[in-house]
């Protein structure tokens, strides 16, 4: 919530090199921030302490750049324990909906495609929406930010495809089958509303 053009939310994967398990490349499905154009920076990933229940592991994924100024460390701590339905983990990918023929030979997009990802660790979860690298005019501009592609498209016709098309929501499972949202990249009202019920659902 705020200035749209400074909203950054993105999801994306982290994959391990075949030929040295301690380097990784991160790159984005979808990103409130059009493209640089640069190639994912390559990342060292380290795993520091134990893996038993309360260990407090940490995870360092490490930035490497042939500028020193460039380079960035961060460190992903586990919170709590590993075993449970309290701490569990679990990541769910958008899959592109489309409609097909009968024959199944043809396939009709009927709404513009839409990628993301829907995290749930312990009782709290995360969804992001939007379209995929390369759809879209910030999906598909190439520039160094929003600002930029603001002036370059107009404000208004990006700021409304980010309202209209993204989605970011952070919330937490209140119970089993209620999910709540605790808030919402573009609308703060909605923090406290059910973002999902499942007994409403099966009216």
């Amino acid at each position: 919530v705020g200035d749209v053009a400074q909203h950054s939310s993105c999801c994306g994967n982290m994959r391990l090199e075949k030929d040295a398990a301690t380097r990784a490349t991160r790159q984005r499905l979808v990103s409130f921030q059009p493209p640089s154009g640069l190639a994912p920076p390559l990342l060292r990933a380290s795993l520091l302490g134990g893996s038993g229940e309360g260990s407090g592991s940490t995870l360092e994924e490490e930035v490497l750049a042939s500028n020193p100024d460039d380079r960035l460390l961060e460190r992903w701590v586990r919170l709590g324990g590993t075993g449970g339905s309290e701490h569990g983990v679990t990541a769910l990918e958008l899959l592109e909906t489309s409609d097909e023929g009968e024959d199944c030979s043809t396939r009709h997009i009927t709404a513009p495609r839409r990628s993301g990802a829907w995290l749930f660790c312990g009782r709290h979860f995360v969804r992001v929406l939007g379209p995929p690298q390369g759809e879209g005019t910030v999906g598909r501009s190439c520039c160094r930010s929003l600002q930029q592609l603001e002036a370059l498209c107009g404000a208004e016709l990006v700021r409304a495809e980010l309202r209209a098309r993204y989605e970011a929501i952070l919330g937490e499972v209140e119970q089993p089958g209620l999910l709540r949202i605790r808030r919402d990249a573009w609308d703060p009202t909605r923090a406290g509303q059910a973002f999902y019920d499942a007994r409403e659902a099966g009216k």
